[in-house]
This record gives C-alpha cells, structure tokens and sequence, in this order.
C-alpha cells in the first residue's frame, strides 16, 4: 500500500480530482486526507515556520488570505508569522493595517512562547489536548460535534428536575414560542407582550424586562435582581446564572433556583393566555421555594452516599511574610471575547497591586491563564518571594500541576507559567472555590471594558470597591458541599 499510494512521505490532497477510472482505494485514501486535513492546525511557536496569510493556524478562521483588508502583494503572500512580532509580542499597529478589528482580537490572545527556540507545532484542532482521534475525525465530518453555545452536556449534567431540564434546552436554542417568534413564522401579528402590553415579547424581555417577571424575581430572591449579571446581555446572564454553585438563601443552589424560577414565568406566561380567569399567584416565590425544597428533599432523601452540608467560604489573608495573588478569567459568550485579572494582597488584607487586562477574543480556559500568568509576571517583578497563587479554574490548576500533553493547544502559555513558579521564589499554585476569589472575578469582568492589553493598579478601582469591602470585612458566601 505504502509503495503504491504513499509517495514523496505523504497523500497529495491539494489540487487532486478523482475520477471514473481510479480505483475505489485510491478514491477512499484521498477522501480520509482531505477529512484529515480540516483538522491539522499549526499552533504558534516563534512563529518561523508558519505562513501568515496562507496556513492554518486559527482556530475556526482557516486561512487569513480570506480576511485581507486589501490585496496580498507576493511579498506579503510569503511572509511568516514571526514578522508580525516585536520583542515575542504582537504588533498590533501592523496587525491592524492589514486585518479587520475583529480577527486582530482572535490573534491577541494567542500566547507567543517566551523561549524564542521554541518551534510552531502541528497538532489536531478537533480535540482538547491536540491529540488525533478517529472519533473527533469521525464526529467533525458528520457534523456530530456541537459547537454551540449552550452544549448539550452542559444543559443536561445541571441538576434540576427533568421538566425543567427540557424547558431550558428549548430555551437556550431560542425555541421559544414568543410572539415575536410566532410572527416570524408567520402565526401571530401581535408582538405585543400580552402580560403588560407595553414592550415587544421576545425572551429577554419574558423572562427579565417584562413588570410581571421582575416582580417574579423580586419575591423570589433579590440576590438575582442585584447580582451584577442582572444587567448582562441576555446570553451570559443566563450562562452567569445556570453556572453558579452559591447557595441562595442558604441552602438552595443558585442555578436551581435560576432554572425553576424561568420555568414558572414561562409556565404564568401561558397559562394567561391560554385560562381566561388565570392571575398571577399573591406570593410566587413561595410557590417557586415548596417547588424547589420539594424537589431537594425528594432527590437528596434518596442518595444516602451523598451527604451535603452548607460551608461559608470567604478569602482568607496569606501568612506573616508572604503575599496572596487571586486570578480569574472571564468569557463574554455572546461575542466571545476574554479577559483576565487579578490582586495581590498581604498577611493584613492590604492592597498592594491589581491589574486587569483584555485580550481579546478566545476561550474560558485561555482567559484563566492568561490571568495567572500575567499575576505570576507582575508578582515576579514587584519584588514578592513568597507567593500564594489562587484559582477558581480547577481545569487551568491541573494543568499547571501536572505533566503537560507536549501537542496541547495551550502548551506554550502553560509551560511559560511553569517555567514562571520554578524560578527562585516560594511559589504555589491551589484551586479555592470563586466565593473565595471575588474580587479577582470583579477585576476580570472590569477587563472587558478595557482597552486590549493590561491596566494596572495601585489602589482598588471604584468598580469593584464592594467587593474588596466584603473581603476586609471578613464576608463570606454559602456554598453546598458534600460532607467528607
């Protein structure tokens, strides 16, 4: 086989046609190549190797001869990735001359190796660690791998009651029966919101502008109405929402008590305008609460192995002599875009440097550890030799604590974290739970409002005083955790 397909050390898959007269093996090794090929990517080293405009080497992009802002001179055609770069760093002056805004953003956040010998890499794009699989090759071809925003395990590993469940996959793919929705299909003319007759009814305002849900949300739980997400776009309030473990009046998790309350608006919202004498309940949160402890107590009564109980969990100060650095990263859903930040503090709560930084568009994972990477440097650099290091990204720890697969996407920023905590410094690395790691939440969330690249600062910024207030004052948020 080898002998008669293989020649030259590969498959040619550029440019080749088949036709009647190939034989059905030859037919099938070139239909495998191309398949193949979707899924090879270069993942940037120093950037010698990799063709700018005319290799793959973005995520989802393809090749950036297709997103030019002008005609590609054959000098340009030939450049390398590496002469987009300044000191290991992006020029984003150039970049900007020659891409649209938004694909400048994509390349922002991509981590150039700080070793300059450190080589572009080929690796698979279809899975996490860059690994080939046949199943990811497989999954890829027939459209079986889910690139949306709401996965399908995500929505259905949520413990919540199977009708809610249901409801929520429904909601999150925008399947909802609004009336805007049913005049786009051409079933309604009225796209008034038949609860307050004031606004158009799509869901946002359903579930969130609408006077009758706020009301809803109001009696069941003002942590929700103001909580900072409340003002969110539709999509990361919900993502904000459904991902949160902080128990809400003290014993409820937060993204069950979310999920149900949706469902009851939207359960109130068609039972109006489907019962003629129907008004909504005088207390709808008690009736949301007896829900949901009903549906507790049912589900947690029958998991004897299990057994939970309410922890209070607040930032703790280093000890005498060393200093604290909180990370965190944030993912905006609905454009995709990342940023990071970060504090360090003493053994007395003080202050003594943040930063925030904007990186532009990625990943949740790359946001994580872009944060720790940026404190470890800025702790590095102001002088600090004992160190604690905490994250709430429990997958960005395991990362850094364990051996890293050498094909992995993120290999380059990991390794330079690494190389980082092993320098001549007490260093460490834990994961805490985000009730423990607000203010770092805060400055990570601040980060989006930034300009790209990273802002320091020396004393807390206005923004995010409440929670480095709550943290001096010792506060601390309920959790449920499983009793060991």
């Amino acid at each position: 086989m080898k002998a008669k397909y293989i020649r030259g050390g590969g498959i040619p898959i550029h440019d080749i046609s088949t036709s009647n007269t190939c034989s059905s093996t030859w037919r099938g090794l070139l239909y495998g190549a191309k398949l193949i090929s979707n899924g090879i990517q270069w993942r940037v080293g120093n950037g010698l190797k990799i063709f700018f405009w005319s290799d793959v080497w973005l995520p989802s992009l393809g090749k950036l001869q297709n997103f030019a802002l002008g005609t590609l001179s054959e000098d340009q055609i030939k450049e390398k990735v590496s002469d987009y770069l300044i000191n290991n760093e992006w020029n984003l002056q150039k970049l900007a001359s020659v891409l649209p805004g938004s694909v400048v953003n994509r390349i922002f956040c991509i981590h150039i190796a700080s070793n300059s010998s450190s080589e572009d890499s080929v690796i698979w794009s279809l899975s996490k660690n860059g690994n080939f699989s046949v199943s990811s090759a497989y999954g890829s071809h027939f459209k079986m791998e889910d690139d949306d925003l709401w996965k399908w395990s995500f929505i259905w590993n949520l413990k919540l009651p199977p009708r809610v469940t249901f409801f929520l996959w429904i909601l999150l793919h925008g399947k909802l029966l609004t009336n805007r929705h049913r005049a786009a299909r051409g079933i309604a003319v009225d796209l008034i919101c038949d609860s307050c007759r004031v606004s158009e009814e799509d869901m946002d305002h359903v579930f969130r502008k609408c006077s009758v849900s706020c009301k809803i949300w109001e009696d069941i739980c003002n942590d929700i109405t103001k909580n900072s997400s409340y003002t969110m776009e539709w999509n990361s309030w919900l993502w904000d929402n459904l991902k949160s473990n902080t128990l809400l009046l003290g014993c409820i998790p937060g993204h069950l008590l979310f999920a149900v309350t949706l469902w009851f608006i939207w359960k109130w919202r068609c039972e109006k305008i489907f019962i003629p004498k129907f008004s909504l309940p005088d207390c709808p949160g008690m009736i949301i609460l007896k829900f949901v402890k009903d549906w507790l107590d049912a589900n947690l009564s029958g998991d004897s192995s299990i057994v939970k109980k309410n922890c209070f969990i607040a930032w703790s100060p280093p000890p005498l002599g060393w200093v604290k650095l909180n990370t965190d990263g944030s993912w905006r859903p609905e454009f995709g875009s990342i940023s990071a930040g970060g504090v360090i503090r003493n053994n007395e709560k003080a202050w003594l440097v943040g930063f925030a930084l904007n990186k532009g568009m990625g990943n949740v994972l790359e946001a994580e550890l872009w944060g720790i990477f940026e404190g470890l440097k800025l702790a590095w650099r102001a002088g600090f030799r004992k160190v604690l290091v905490e994250s709430d990204s429990q997958s960005a720890v395991l990362l850094l604590t364990n051996p890293t697969p050498t094909h992995h996407p993120l290999f380059n920023i990991v390794e330079d974290c690494k190389m980082l905590v092993e320098k001549n410094w007490s260093c460490s690395i834990q994961h805490v739970f985000r009730e423990s790691n607000r203010v770092a939440d805060a400055l990570a969330n601040l980060g989006h409002s930034l300009n790209l690249g990273t802002t320091f600062f020396d004393v807390p910024p206005a923004q995010i005083s409440a929670c480095v207030n709550e943290d001096l004052s010792g506060s601390a948020l309920a959790r449920l955790l499983a009793s060991v």
